[in-house]
């Protein structure tokens, strides 16, 4: 049987991540993840996020993406977002 990686669902540490995303992300790599699940973005362009994420060998497994970004105009934009990241998954996390 093959391996299954583990990744963070970075909800857990969004404190942190809000104060010190780079940093945030460097702990969850030392920890020994190998990917993460956004939940939000901290105010970071996707090109900025994809490389630390690259650098630290961190898989972006997913992000939590809120209904009116997946809605109308938004809906482009977020897929382009997510695309550079090189996230296949938008999560759903709850409905209004």
């Amino acid at each position: 049987m093959s391996r299954i990686p583990i990744a963070l669902e970075l909800y857990s540490v969004r404190e942190d991540a809000a104060e010190d995303t780079t940093g945030t992300l460097e702990a969850v790599a030392k920890m020994g993840y190998e990917g993460v699940e956004f939940a939000g973005y901290y105010g970071h362009s996707a090109e900025d996020l994809r490389k630390v994420c690259d650098d630290l060998g961190l898989q972006i497994i997913g992000t939590h993406t809120g209904l009116d970004t997946l809605l109308g105009d938004r809906l482009p934009a977020t897929i382009e977002y997510n695309q550079i990241l090189g996230n296949k998954y938008l999560i759903g996390p709850g409905l209004p």
